[in-house]
């Protein structure tokens, strides 16, 4: 019997443009991730979720062999900008 499936974390915040390593843990291997909802992209085997270049949400989701999922909510923020960079 396998722990049940779960994917760490269950949210993240993350800037336009980062990578993020998620992770699972329990279910039935082989485990894969996939961007069920939103923008952004992932390896289905590692993980490594990188995020667009916009701002925005988007649902990461772990599935194993047997179909069981888990979800975490991925909220996706543009980098502060301060202008003028220069002092006149």
């Amino acid at each position: 019997i396998n722990a049940a499936l779960a994917i760490t974390p269950a949210s993240k915040t993350i800037q336009t443009n980062d990578v993020f390593l998620f992770g699972a843990t329990g279910g039935v291997p082989p485990l894969a991730f996939s961007v069920q909802s939103g923008t952004g992209t992932i390896d289905p085997s590692t993980g490594s979720y990188t995020a667009p270049a916009s701002f925005g949400s988007a649902t990461v989701r772990v599935t194993d062999s047997a179909g069981n999922t888990a979800d975490s909510a991925v909220s996706i923020y543009a980098p502060l900008v301060i202008s003028p960079t220069s002092k006149a």
